[in-house]
């Protein structure tokens, strides 16, 4: 088993709690309004759910970036790093578009 290398553990999972903020203040402001309104199916699970919820698959996407680093399977994910980054992108670009 090899040793742990903490501080490239610590990075993996900042960098991925990081995105999961990135992402909520963009939809933060969404819940109150047109997310509320929405009607749900009974197995909607209350609000206060979702936090810890996210909190732990992007910690759990952070264990695995480390897992993955500096190793071939890391390079796998670089067209998802450019597609994902394109995304965001024309997302943006549709957003600013629409206003």
């Amino acid at each position: 088993m090899k040793k742990i290398n903490w501080p490239k553990l610590i990075f993996a999972i900042v960098l991925c709690q990081l995105a999961g903020i990135i992402g909520s203040v963009f939809t933060v402001n969404s819940i109150p309004t047109w997310y509320a309104t929405l009607v749900k199916p009974t197995f909607n699970p209350p609000s206060w759910v979702f936090g810890p919820v996210w909190t732990i698959l992007y910690t759990l996407m952070g264990i695995s970036l480390y897992l993955v680093m500096n190793k071939v399977a890391a390079y796998l994910l670089i067209p998802y790093l450019i597609w994902g980054s394109f995304a965001t992108f024309l997302t943006y670009g549709i957003w600013t578009l629409n206003r």
